[in-house]
């Protein structure tokens, strides 16, 4: 269903409708959702993009395209289908990968990548990773930058190229850039229809071309309806909540939150204990980082850079000296 345009409308899409002037009259949501069953159906990983402002309804596009996929792979599970690839067959056998159905809830939800990663590290350790498992990754900020941003960035991508063994899919919700980590067709939400119930997108197909770089193609118009669950919108509103009033109150990043809560679990450990005088510890700085570094290398803590684990080593210093003040 192509949206009804006004005047404005019109002019802040004329350069897509001189372009793409057959396109923009196109309905792609069936090529869209015929695209999607087809990656489920081969056991193929599906990634989505979405951009847009602040309340245009990203989110409710992504939680609907996430249960459409739903029901799609849980039907195939039923069926069997993927037991039928030798290679999945023997993984499912062995107990490698957990084949049954998946759900979709709030504890697929993540604001941010980070979150996301971490999660997804403490499923694999607890063997908790289902075949196929949609995540809705709601970034609704971009990246500032900081300690971490580029560890970050290396292991979402590490986590990715492994989760692809277990079919692990993902809509990416971000509201001013599309990602392109393997995600085939990016969405731009444009337009809200509430008589009819749908969201409406600028629908693009993300290539990447010999340099390395994002090339993107107009291929026309998606309307998604709204799904029915309305427990799982409130959830979610809620969580969302929870998100902005962290940025009001000045909260710091997932990131920054994992930096502190391993400093903490530090200063409360052997590895920072004082000597007999209590005004030494009784391991060197290098010590305790490389304490840390066999946390990090068990799976016990996620990994971090080299300037993190000083800074870390750093946070937990401090904790123990307050510590010690208020006893």
């Amino acid at each position: 269903m192509i949206p009804e345009l006004n005047d404005t409308d019109y002019v802040i899409l004329s350069e897509l409708i001189t372009n793409y002037p057959r396109e923009f009259y196109t309905d792609m949501t069936g090529f869209f959702i015929t695209q999607m069953n087809h990656y489920i159906d081969t056991g193929m990983v599906w990634r989505v993009s979405i951009m847009g402002p602040t309340r245009i309804g990203k989110s409710e596009i992504g939680s609907s395209i996430c249960f459409l996929y739903k029901k799609r792979l849980n039907k195939n599970i039923k069926k069997g289908v993927y037991k039928q690839n030798s290679v999945l067959n023997t993984m499912f056998e062995s107990g490698d990968i957990r084949h049954e159905e998946i759900e979709f809830n709030t504890e697929f939800v993540y604001g941010s990548p980070s979150e996301y990663m971490t999660k997804q590290k403490e499923r694999a350790k607890n063997d908790e990773i289902r075949f196929g498992q949609i995540h809705q990754v709601d970034e609704d900020k971009k990246s500032s930058g900081g300690l971490g941003t580029m560890s970050q960035a290396i292991e979402i991508q590490n986590i990715n190229n492994i989760s692809a063994k277990f079919m692990q899919c993902e809509v990416w919700i971000t509201p001013d850039y599309m990602i392109t980590k393997n995600a085939p067709f990016g969405l731009r939400a444009y337009k809200k229809d509430y008589e009819n119930r749908l969201n409406h997108c600028l629908l693009y197909k993300i290539e990447m071309n010999t340099n390395g770089n994002a090339d993107f193609k107009f291929l026309g118009w998606v309307s998604m309806p709204l799904h029915p669950y309305d427990e799982f919108r409130i959830a979610y509103n809620k969580i969302k909540d929870g998100w902005i009033k962290g940025e009001i109150e000045g909260k710091g990043d997932a990131r920054s939150e994992s930096r502190f809560n391993v400093a903490k679990m530090l200063s409360e450990s052997n590895m920072f204990s004082l000597k007999e005088s209590g005004k030494m510890f009784k391991y060197s700085k290098a010590e305790r980082i490389a304490y840390l570094e066999q946390l990090i290398l068990k799976g016990e803590v996620q990994s971090f850079n080299e300037i993190e684990k000083c800074r870390i080593i750093d946070q937990a210093t401090l904790l123990k000296k307050t510590q010690d003040e208020n006893v």
